[in-house]
C-alpha cells in the first residue's frame, strides 16, 4: 500500500458537515469499508468528505431525466448495477476481502464475481453499457505518480 493511503484525512467538524450536506458537488462518507485491518483497528470507521457524482440528490424520474440527457451510458449502467445488486440480494455481513485485505460488505465481495456467475448480465453489459460508456483508465495510466 502506498504511503499516501496510510494517512487518513481528518474528520470534518459539525459546521463542515452541514455545509457539505447542502452542496450537490460534495458528499460525506462514513464507513469502515475500504480500510485495511490495521487502519480499522487504529482509527475505527471514518467520516470524510469527497467529490459527489453530478446526479447527487436526483431521485426517481428526476434521475432518469438527468441520465437520458447524457451520452455516456449512465442510465444503462445504473440499470445493470441494479440487476447485479438484485442477483446478490440476501448476502449480509462484512469481512476482510481475501484479495485486497480491506474490510468490505460480503455482498460487495461476492459481486466481484458477477461476470463469471451471471453470463446473461455480461451480454447486457456488452450490448447496452460498454458501447456508450466512457473509457476507463487504469490507475497505472493516470498522469500522477502514486507514492510507495
Amino acid at each position: 500500500m502506498g504511503v499516501a493511503y496510510k494517512i487518513l484525512p481528518p474528520e470534518p467538524g459539525i459546521d463542515e458537515v452541514q455545509a457539505i450536506r447542502e452542496r450537490k458537488d460534495m458528499r460525506l462518507t462514513a464507513s469502515p469499508f475500504g480500510l485495511t485491518r490495521e487502519q480499522l483497528e487504529k482509527y475505527g470507521p471514518r467520516v470524510f468528505p469527497s467529490k459527489a457524482v453530478p446526479w447527487k440528490k436526483e431521485k426517481g424520474y428526476a434521475f432518469i431525466e438527468f441520465a437520458e440527457g447524457r451520452d455516456d451510458g449512465l442510465l444503462a449502467g445504473n440499470e445493470l448495477a441494479r440487476k447485479i445488486s438484485e442477483a446478490y440480494a440476501g448476502i449480509k455481513g462484512a469481512s476482510f476481502d481475501p484479495t485486497t485485505g480491506k474490510y468490505m460488505p460480503n455482498k460487495a465481495i461476492a459481486q466481484k464475481k458477477w461476470r463469471e456467475e451471471h453470463p446473461e448480465l455480461v451480454k447486457e453489459w456488452e450490448n447496452k453499457v460498454k458501447p456508450v460508456s466512457k473509457k476507463y483508465q487504469k490507475k497505472s495510466k493516470l498522469p500522477y505518480k502514486v507514492l510507495s
